[in-house]
């Protein structure tokens, strides 16, 4: 499985660390690696599949006015 999360650096580092211990909690959960590129080149999207897609889209604007937990 793998989960994109963007955002300022910061906040991106507290929810894959979040993410992580959540992990931990699981039953047999097992996190393979983490990589953070922090700032990326625009061209990124073009070079790697993380493109939003349409379905992404539609979740994004369908949880738009949803708070994150704990704000």
């Amino acid at each position: 499985l793998t989960v994109i999360v963007r955002g300022d650096v910061s906040e991106v580092q507290a929810s894959v660390a979040a993410g992580v211990e959540n992990i931990k909690r699981v039953n047999g959960g097992q996190t393979l690696s983490t990589h953070i590129i922090a700032r990326p080149h625009e061209n990124l999207e073009f070079v790697l599949p993380i493109r939003y897609t349409e379905a992404v889209e539609q979740f994004r604007e369908s949880v738009s006015g949803i708070r994150p937990y704990g704000r």
